[in-house]
């Protein structure tokens, strides 16, 4: 079956990607066909790589999914699709990635394995503040309400400035200092 030319009129070809130009979802995948138009296409609302690969490929094998080989998720390029496990592709997606979610650049010195998932890694620093908010949490939970967290004040005055040492206690001026801060914070 041939694809109609209103399909490849949606696509952009360049040297190396065929880009979908058309709807896409939040992800960058090209969509192709609404529900009035499944009576008449056959393919109904569907991704379009998908559709572009079962066109020359015929349909992808049950179980496995298309993975980009190019990393462009609107390319329909059927040559830079290759049917994997989800495990496997979400592996790939994973190695591929540059930056963090919140835009750290990922090197092997940041890249960390994510607990108990076999394709998952996190950056280095999110998983470091990840652990102090739960350090932070932990010790929230014991303390009991009003009273100041001496490791709370510590940090505050390391971001701020402040001379302070790890251990013994901190200076009273830091303290006052600290509680006008979030005070402000609170009001603000």
């Amino acid at each position: 079956m041939s694809l109609p030319a209103y399909f490849w009129s949606k696509v952009e070809k360049t040297e190396t990607c065929w880009n979908w130009t058309a709807t896409a979802n939040r992800g960058g995948y090209g969509r192709f066909g609404d529900t009035r138009a499944a009576a008449r296409n056959g393919y109904g609302t569907t991704l379009a790589h998908r559709i572009a690969w079962q066109d020359v490929n015929g349909p992808v094998p049950d179980g496995l999914e298309l993975d980009h080989l190019c990393n462009n998720p609107a390319c329909v390029r059927p040559d830079h699709l290759e049917p994997v496990t989800h495990t496997e592709n979400m592996r790939r997606r994973y190695e591929r990635r540059e930056t963090c979610p919140n835009g750290h650049p990922i090197t092997p010195e940041t890249r960390v394995p994510h607990y108990d998932v076999d394709h998952g890694d996190r950056c280095l620093p999110c998983r470091r503040k990840s652990n102090r908010e739960s350090v932070r949490r932990q010790r929230a939970r014991k303390i009991p309400a009003g009273q100041i967290v001496p490791w709370d004040v510590r940090v505050w005055a390391w971001a701020n400035g402040y001379e302070c040492g790890r251990k013994g206690q901190v200076p009273k001026r830091i303290v006052a200092d600290y509680l006008a801060a979030t005070a402000q914070e609170r009001a603000a």
